[in-house]
């Protein structure tokens, strides 16, 4: 079946307090930033501190759990380094101030979260919200299909989004103007500041 995604009011409503329907700060941050980056869940929740450029704003997506235990490359051995919004800023700035500057980001006592925390979290959200997921497939991952159509949808240029997201399709260029063709961050400045003013 299709992966389901929100609608825009849907998706701001799942954000529009905090910590709202995620339970507490750590659930609303963690969902935040998958929502406003596409991150998957296994690159948020493997998100270190290494990763990050507070100042120049910049996330470098180079790993994500395989595994409950197991780091390694994300998906397709795809790496990419992304700005991001000012909200998503806030809220790792925040985490900064709140933690040591080693490891993970996101833990709970018991160790980093898993998937059980991932899934658990989400259907209690969307009960919270009222948002009735009843034949529309919605997972965690819609929230990646979201912001995909999200951007698609208000006008930014589909190539910025392959980019940002991180696929490797380039639709319309042929291989060798694949290979000379480079997008750096101050491009996809444009696609974060729509997601601040979405989210």
């Amino acid at each position: 079946q299709e992966r389901g995604a929100f609608s825009l009011e849907e998706l701001q409503c799942l954000f529009k307090n905090r910590p709202g329907e995620w339970g507490d700060d750590l659930g609303y941050m963690v969902f935040y930033i998958a929502a406003s980056t596409g991150m998957r869940s296994g690159e948020v929740r493997a998100l270190s501190w290494e990763q990050i450029d507070l100042a120049a704003g910049t996330i470098n997506i180079d790993r994500a759990f395989k595994s409950q235990h197991e780091i390694g490359l994300p998906k397709w051995d795809k790496t990419r380094k992304i700005p991001v919004s000012s909200g998503v800023l806030s809220i790792l700035a925040e985490v900064k101030d709140l933690s040591a500057d080693d490891g993970l980001l996101f833990k709970t006592s018991a160790g980093p979260i898993g998937p059980t925390f991932w899934k658990k979290r989400f259907d209690n959200a969307l009960e919270e919200s009222k948002i009735d997921p009843s034949g529309r497939n919605l997972s965690p991952h819609s929230l990646r299909h979201t912001l995909n159509s999200v951007l698609l949808q208000t006008g930014i240029d589909n190539w910025l989004v392959q980019h940002y997201l991180g696929w490797t399709s380039r639709s319309g260029l042929s291989p060798v103007q694949t290979g000379y063709t480079h997008i750096g961050t101050d491009n996809l400045q444009k696609v974060s500041r729509k997601i601040g003013r979405l989210l």
